[in-house]
């Protein structure tokens, strides 16, 4: 059932993706972009900081908005930062 749950979740959000999408501050949308081309492997949040060549401070609260509009969505895998510390991967929604 949460296969299901997380498809029909998926599918809402990328079918309201359009709608969105010109909304979104400039910010965000590097970071949606810079997520998007990781692809299904996906990106923790210090590497969207890397790849991004923007501040922790800066991608973290776009991070957040991302995930509230469902544009980003976190995957199941776990990843290690630079520290040792254990970090969530998110994936980006792709446009319908």
């Amino acid at each position: 059932m949460r296969k299901t749950r997380q498809t029909r979740v998926r599918s809402n959000s990328a079918a309201a993706l359009s709608s969105i999408l010109p909304h979104l501050s400039a910010l965000c949308m590097k970071v949606y972009r810079t997520v998007l081309k990781a692809g299904s492997r996906g990106l923790t949040r210090e590497e969207i900081e890397r790849r991004a060549k923007m501040s922790g401070n800066s991608v973290r609260p776009r991070c957040v908005t991302l995930l509230k509009q469902a544009l980003l969505v976190p995957s199941s895998e776990i990843r290690y930062t630079k520290s040792g510390h254990k970090a969530e991967v998110l994936i980006a929604l792709v446009p319908a």
